[in-house]
Formats: C-alpha cells, structure tokens, sequence
C-alpha cells in the first residue's frame, strides 16, 4: 500500500471515530410537550398531533416499522426522530378521514 493510500485511509477511519452519532441520524429530531389527538388507521398506523416548543400542533404517524412503544393516550409526553416526508394513512368509517403527517422512525413516550 503506497503513502497515500495509507494515509487517505487512516484519514477516514479517524473520521469516522471522531464523528458525533448525532450526525450520522438519518432523522431529525422533535419532542412535544403533550399528544393532543390520536387517530387509528388501518395499515396500523397511528396519527398523532403533538403541541411542540413552536406556535402551531405539528401532525406525525407512528407506523408499525417504527421502534419504540406507540403512544396509547392524550397527554403523554413524546420524543423521537422523523423524516421530514409526509405520510399518509387512511382511518376507519364509512367515509374515511385521510391523515398525513411526518414518519416518525423511533420514539419515547412517558406513562
């Protein structure tokens, strides 16, 4: 292995080390201070409706491929990461809601 090989090498390993795991999520974060609507879909998925730090509730769905437990009540705290992509879902009825909101890709709920 020639001198710059090697050293092209050592370059991206060490870079690859030094780098912050936050950096290397695919995601970006959100954390609300309370759920204030649910809705059930039927692909299994759920739409939520977080209050967040900004002015306005911002929509997400917790699909079954996300990690982490689904929120299972109004007023639990929740954080995670999500693919700013919107997502849609469809809900039960005899003329049913269609919901979209961001996938969310892994989570935390309080109690």
């Amino acid at each position: 292995m020639n001198r710059l090989a090697y050293f092209a090498a050592s370059v991206a390993i060490l870079g690859g080390l030094l780098m912050p795991l936050s950096a290397s999520a695919l995601g970006l974060s959100f954390g609300g201070v309370r759920i204030v609507s649910i809705n059930y879909c039927k692909n299994g998925g759920i739409n939520i409706i977080i209050v967040p730090a900004g002015l306005f509730p911002i929509s997400y769905i917790y699909t079954p491929g996300t990690i982490g437990l689904p929120p299972t009540h109004i007023g639990q705290a929740i954080l995670g990461l999500y693919l700013p992509v919107l997502y849609a879902c469809t809900g039960f009825g005899t003329r049913p809601p269609i919901f979209t909101g961001f996938w969310i890709q892994l989570d935390a709920v309080s109690p």
